[in-house]
């Protein structure tokens, strides 16, 4: 995946489940600079991955759950469904982060 392609994946989830972080950092003047370093800390940590023996898709999933499809900000105005997509989106990530450290701790550099 390309540094545009992970910027652009950063930049439509954070824009619909991050509104108060993607307001900060407008404000900041930093939202261009934040979507941009995502998505190169997003590429280093694939190319680590894949080096260290994930395959792509895996290297991927790793990274994207890291650095750019970050966990929503709860919304008082969220509907049933929307916070049952947050639960369900905060046990998936979870389940990613679990197997990551599994696969570490069985495959040491």
């Amino acid at each position: 995946m390309s540094i545009l392609q992970l910027e652009s994946k950063a930049r439509h989830h954070w824009a619909k489940w991050l509104p108060e972080k993607v307001a900060s950092l407008k404000s900041e003047g930093m939202w261009e600079v934040a979507l941009r370093n995502a998505a190169v800390m997003a590429q280093d940590r694939i190319q680590a991955l894949m080096a260290s023996g994930y395959r792509v898709w895996e290297a991927e999933e790793v990274a994207l759950a890291e650095f750019i499809l970050l966990p929503p900000e709860a919304d008082e105005e969220m509907d049933e469904e929307d916070m049952e997509r947050l639960r369900q989106f905060n046990e998936t990530n979870a389940a990613v982060e679990e197997a990551i450290r599994k696969y570490d701790l069985e495959n040491p550099d």
